[in-house]
Parts: structure tokens; C-alpha cells; sequence
């Protein structure tokens, strides 16, 4: 964070030479920046509040900073604010925001330009706020003569609601950018089936753990086999900010709702769903690489020369992906190796893939890789 400051310093420091800032005006401008860009930095790491909050308090820190190093060396504030916010000015953002748009990657690139907007915004407001407050805390006697000599008291009620106004937005920036976003994630076997959903709900804690103050989450854990419906999911039709799928079952479901909720986001891990939907996208892993790596690792592990695959069903997309995969990356190792598969047809049932499992065991194979979500447990069980 140190180190961050001290160039924040050097930046402005080196802008407001090349802006021909007076030599005497330098060392404050680069104060100027360094104060801002290290409650931008503290804002964002250390409390874990969004970039744009960030970017607003450090300017209403800079911009400060400005009105009074602008009053103590008799200078205009723009000598030192234009070069204070330079560090502060979302460039890298913009870049890569048209890098994205250009590699045809158009969701993330705007995406990225709307928050690069967003932090300019936050920038403007906080220069136009210090700068309407600095005014309007003059002495009465200096306001009445400045507006005399401008034609009037209309121009102070415009200028005083014009003031109003940008306190208001800049509240209302505050409290969107401090509330907490609201999100639901939903399981498709328990959280310590040693595997796919375990690992995802490790991920949401780590989230929580990072951006504590920002988001809330709830869960739900699906345990039936029967096909899933909305009304299954406990405060399913809540306002949430966004709800998150673990499981192909959850397609279907997050399809039939994210029309209704446009304002909700819907993800679901895992799914052969392509919905045209704005505010529904699903994540689909490279089932074919993993089970590549997986036959690699087993065909080099095995002292036999019979390996194991138990899948969710032979006719179900992914289970053939992670089957060719899984032989390819065997045969590349050891092409005379033998590999026999089983199918489980059910996610949520370990004790039935620990009997099949067994037999793989009792017929000299040494080394099963398993794919069949929650049922993956009873591979553990297997093995001990």
C-alpha cells in the first residue's frame, strides 16, 4: 500500500510538471494525489467497499486538500486537483474495455466500460461537491458582493439548487454503493460431498470472507431426486441480486424465472442451457480436459494396467465428455491399458457408487476415476 502512495506521489508530481503547474506548487499537488489515492486504496483493500465508492471518497479527500493548499498559496484549485485525481482516473479499466470489445468479447467489455463510467462519475461528483460546498460556506458579505456584480439573486437560488441536487446524487451514490448485494446459492448435493458442490461452497466462502461488506448469501441444498421446481426453493421469488445454480437441474428452473425477475441475475454452474437471456448465463467446464488429465494420472498411477471410470449415465452429455477425455489421456500413457466404465444414474446416491465401485476393485483395477456429482462420495468410501 506504501509503495502504491509513493508513486501515486510521482504521478501527480510529474502531471502537474507536464501540465506547467508553478515549481512551488508541485510538492503539494503531489500530496494532493498521494492523500487521494491512499483512501481510494484503503477504501477498496483494506474496508472492501466497491471501486466506486472508493473512488468517490478519495476524490472528496483530494479535492479537500485542493481548497486549502489552494488557499494557502494563493493559487487556483485546479493547480492542484487536475493533477490529484490523475491516479484516480480509471484508464486501465477503459483499455481493457475496448481490448474486450475488440476480441469480439462484447458482455465483458461493457461490462468493464460501465464500471470504468461509473468510477469517472464517482470522480466528478466529488470534485463538483467540494467545489459547491467550498463556495457556499464564503462568508455572506463575499456572496452578496459576487452576486451583485453577476445580476442578481437568481443566479444564487440556481446555484444553490444546482448544489442541492449534486448533494443528492452523490448521497445516492453512497447508499448504492454500501448496500449489500443480496444473493442465493443453490446446491444440487450437500456441501461435503468431497467434491463438486463441497469445492463450490468453499468458493462462496472464500467470497464472503473478501467482500464481506458487500454481499449477503444465503443457501439451499437440493436432496430429492424428483425433478426440481421453483417452489421447491425456499424464498425462491425474494427481490435477490442474483442467484447462483450448482447443478445442471437448476436450467430449467432459473429459464422459467429470469423473465419475471429482470432485475435479478441468474447463474447456474454446470449446465447445457444456452437461454437469450440478459440476465441469465450458464457456466459450463471443459468436461473433455478434465477427464484427459484424469486418464493421464491414472494411467501412469496404475500398477495393473486396469483403470475405472464411474459415470452419471452413458446416454448424458457430460458423462460422455468426461469418458472420451478420460480414455484419451489414458491411451496417450499406456495405449495396451484396460478401461472399464459404470454408470451410477444418479447424482445424490454414494452408497450405490461404492458398490459399484467395489467391483471395479474385485476385478483388479486399481485406479477409478468418478464423475457422477454428489454420488462421487462413495468413491471415498470405496477406497478405505
Amino acid at each position: 500500500m506504501i509503495i502504491k502512495i509513493i508513486f501515486a506521489f510521482i504521478a501527480t508530481v510529474a502531471f502537474g510538471k507536464l501540465f506547467y503547474a508553478p515549481q512551488k506548487d508541485l510538492w503539494p499537488a503531489g500530496i494532493v494525489g498521494a492523500v487521494g489515492f491512499g483512501v481510494y486504496i484503503y477504501f477498496m483493500e483494506a474496508l472492501g467497499y466497491s471501486s466506486m465508492l472508493s473512488n468517490f471518497m478519495g476524490t472528496i479527500a483530494l479535492a479537500v486538500l485542493s481548497e486549502y493548499f489552494a488557499r494557502q498559496f494563493k493559487e487556483p484549485v485546479t493547480v492542484f486537483s487536475v493533477p490529484g485525481f490523475i491516479p484516480l482516473v480509471p484508464g486501465l479499466p477503459l483499455y481493457r474495455a475496448m481490448n474486450l470489445i475488440l476480441l469480439n468479447d462484447y458482455t465483458r467489455g461493457l461490462a468493464t466500460f460501465v464500471d470504468a463510467c461509473l468510477d469517472a462519475m464517482a470522480i466528478a461528483l466529488g470534485i463538483l461537491l467540494v467545489s459547491g460546498l467550498a463556495k457556499a460556506f464564503k462568508t455572506s458579505k463575499t456572496i452578496i458582493e459576487e452576486k451583485r456584480q453577476e445580476a442578481g439573486g437568481m443566479k444564487i437560488t440556481k446555484k444553490i439548487t444546482l448544489m442541492g441536487v449534486m448533494l443528492c446524487f452523490s448521497c445516492l451514490l453512497s447508499a448504492q454503493a454500501w448496500a449489500a448485494q443480496r444473493g442465493l446459492v443453490c446446491y444440487g448435493a450437500s456441501i461435503e460431498d468431497n467434491g463438486f458442490n463441497q469445492s463450490a461452497n468453499q468458493g462462496a466462502t472464500r467470497a464472503l470472507n473478501h467482500y464481506g461488506r458487500d454481499i449477503v448469501l444465503e443457501g439451499f441444498i437440493n436432496t430429492e431426486e424428483k425433478a426440481l421446481k421453483a417452489t421447491d426453493i425456499p424464498h425462491f421469488d425474494d427481490k435477490w441480486n442474483f442467484v447462483i445454480g450448482v447443478g445442471s437441474e437448476y436450467g430449467p428452473v432459473f429459464k422459467e424465472a429470469a423473465p419475471k425477475h429482470p432485475f435479478t441475475k441468474y447463474i447456474v454452474i454446470d449446465s447445457t442451457e444456452i437461454p437469450k437471456l440478459h440476465n441469465m448465463q450458464c457456466v459450463r467446464f471443459n468436461n473433455e480436459e478434465m477427464g484427459y488429465l484424469a486418464g493421464i494420472i491414472a494411467a501412469a498411477t496404475t500398477t495393473t494396467k486396469q483403470i475405472g471410470f464411474i459415470g452419471y449415465d452413458k446416454n448424458n452429455l457430460g458423462t460422455k465428455e468426461f469418458l472420451a477425455g478420460f480414455t484419451q489421456g489414458a491411451k496417450v500413457v499406456d495405449s495396451a491399458v484396460l478401461i472399464k466404465s459404470k454408470f451410477v444414474k444418479s447424482y445424490k446416491k454414494p452408497e450405490k457408487l461404492t458398490g459399484l465401485a467395489e467391483d471395479l476393485y474385485d476385478s483388479k483395477i486399481d485406479v477409478i476415476f468418478a464423475a457422477a456429482g454428489g454420488s462421487d462420495k462413495g468413491t471415498m468410501e470405496s477406497s478405505n
